[in-house]
């Protein structure tokens, strides 16, 4: 299971954490749509985090990726925003391999 957690406040979106495995792979499948859903989705955002240069932090780990932004800019709450969308489009395709969390301050 995928899970994904996100922190807002004052409707700006603060922190997201991403951890697990979606273990979706069938027997004719060589590699995790889901999976590789996620981390193409992710790693599409988190390259556009990177050219704003956002104030805060983008932690890519095995099995975890973390984004920390201390900026209520717009841009990067579009950014994070559209993230939350594709990412919930995906847990309502594959709601056994991927859970949303939110959590407002």
């Amino acid at each position: 299971m995928i899970k994904i957690n996100f922190l807002k406040e004052n409707d700006f979106y603060k922190t997201i954490n991403i951890t697990g495995h979606a273990n979706h792979r069938s027997n004719n499948e060589e590699y995790d749509v889901v999976c590789a859903g996620v981390s193409s989705i992710t790693f599409g955002i988190l390259n556009k985090l990177d050219q704003e240069n956002i104030d805060g932090e983008l932690i890519v780990e095995d099995n975890l990726i973390i984004i920390e932004t201390n900026s209520s800019n717009n841009t990067i709450n579009i950014i994070l925003d559209t993230l939350f969308v594709q990412l919930r489009t995906m847990q309502e395709a594959y709601p056994n391999h991927i859970k949303i969390y939110i959590k407002e301050k």
